[in-house]
């Protein structure tokens, strides 16, 4: 019941942007409250679309580096626009209409929507810089122009696009103590051999040169490939692996 009373009009409120309503309305005295229920008036409307009628267009991606990449759109005739980013397959969830979401660009660190679908930007801007990505790794996006007003989202045919992260460069790897293969801190790493830094990953067979140093025992107790090992005097390298 949305209304009862002597009028003949009324504003209904709370509901849903594009969908159908049907009203009936029934006379009625007040004496035993009798309704009149043979052929009460009927009628139907329908509410407008909130969200805006025009996606953004023009998907491209610049400054791509190993962890790192600019994409860039033409804006269509939203507020804002809600950038969904997801690795290795296409965006697969929608944002969802009344919900607001919270965008980093820091991939992984934005809200998630389904699984894997991460925000990276939500604002009015045509552009953003995506970092914490995984070298030599393809990205999708998907971009939807949204109204304020109730946070109402386009989400019919959003702007979709992907891009892939650089390789990164071949690094030559040298042990720093005594441990296991698999550790990181077993090593330190270069990019040209001469500056070493501790490394973040373990050397892998598309690596360049992988020494032991001398005093240095590397023991390995899984199964690796690698290719390009020195073993300097003094050092050891130790299996367990079947």
């Amino acid at each position: 019941v949305v209304y009862n009373g002597p009028a003949n009009t009324v504003t209904l409120t709370d509901l849903l942007s594009n969908k159908n309503y049907h009203l009936a309305i029934y006379e009625y005295n007040n004496t035993g409250n009798c309704y009149n229920t043979t052929n009460p008036l009927v009628g139907n409307f329908t509410t407008l679309s909130c969200f805006p009628t025009t996606q953004s267009t023009t998907f491209s991606s610049t400054n791509i580096s190993t962890s790192s990449a600019q994409i860039n759109w033409v804006r269509g005739n939203g507020d804002n626009v809600l950038v969904v980013a997801r690795e290795g397959s296409a965006v697969n969830a929608a944002p969802v209409s009344g919900t607001t979401y919270i965008g980093d660009p820091a991939l992984g660190l934005g809200d998630q929507i389904g699984t894997g679908n991460f925000v990276v930007y939500n604002g009015p801007a045509n552009t953003v810089t995506l970092t914490d990505l995984l070298s030599n790794k393809n990205y999708h996006i998907a971009i939807y122009e949204y109204n304020n007003a109730g946070n109402c989202y386009n989400t019919t045919s959003p702007l979709v696009g992907n891009f892939t992260t650089l390789a990164a460069p071949a690094a030559f790897y040298r042990t720093t103590a005594t441990g296991n293969w698999n550790q990181a801190s077993t090593w330190e790493s270069s990019v040209d051999g001469v500056t070493w830094t501790a490394a973040s990953s373990t050397p892998k067979n598309t690596d360049n040169t992988i020494t032991i140093r001398n005093g240095h025992t590397v023991t390995i107790n899984s199964s690796i490939t690698a290719d390009q090992i020195v073993i300097e005097n003094g050092g050891t390298l130790s299996t367990t692996a079947g």
